[in-house]
């Protein structure tokens, strides 16, 4: 049984980090592509860049800083789910239908204002998928260009973009992590981790 058991937690550890990896990665990414648009700087350097202070706020804070903002995350997440349960659970199907309504008739609507701001020669034409998931950026950054109101929304939508990939990334590091020294190290090979 024991044998079984410490396989399960190596197969557990193995799997999370084989999906946390491209997740985590992803994370960098949008890193990199963010300063790429903003400041130029070369997209691997800035995926790099961004992965390492990453992964030095996540060893420095360690979990109980991840811990921290997760519970604080996670309050509002519960506070929202049972103000919507309790608002009416027969209305559920209309609140989800409006809220997709919603978020589509966003999502078209930036696609047409990018679109529309590239044919008018204000943004470069965005041709591959990668390229045109820079239009929120392309679109701040011209934002920035027509007064300081303007500008500092621009910096509030951007500091928004870098603020959801790191928390995400950071609370990706920490499960790997944790899945490799409890699973892997100390379940699987028996070693004591401190």
């Amino acid at each position: 049984y024991g044998d079984k058991k410490h396989l399960l937690y190596c197969i557990a550890a193995v799997v999370i980090l084989i999906f946390f990896i491209p997740y985590t990665a992803s994370g960098f990414k949008a890193i990199g592509t963010l300063f790429n648009s903003l400041f130029g700087v070369e997209y691997h350097t800035a995926m790099i860049v961004g992965g390492i202070v990453v992964v030095l706020y996540t060893v420095m804070g360690g979990f109980m800083a991840v811990s921290f903002t997760d519970l604080i995350q996670s309050i509002f997440m519960t506070i929202a789910l049972i103000v919507i349960v309790c608002f009416g659970v027969h209305q559920s199907r209309r609140i989800a239908t409006i809220w997709v309504v919603i978020s589509m008739f966003i999502a078209v609507c930036i696609g047409v204002i990018g679109y529309s701001v590239s044919a008018a020669g204000k943004v470069p034409f965005l041709t591959t998928s990668a390229e045109s998931e820079t239009i929120i950026i392309k679109l701040a950054d011209l934002m920035s260009q027509h007064g300081v109101l303007l500008a500092v929304m621009a910096g509030i939508i951007l500091s928004g973009i870098l603020a959801a990939t790191m928390s995400t990334a950071d609370s990706q590091l920490l499960a790997a992590a944790s899945s490799v020294s409890q699973d892997l190290m100390q379940h699987s090979f028996g070693m004591k981790m401190n």
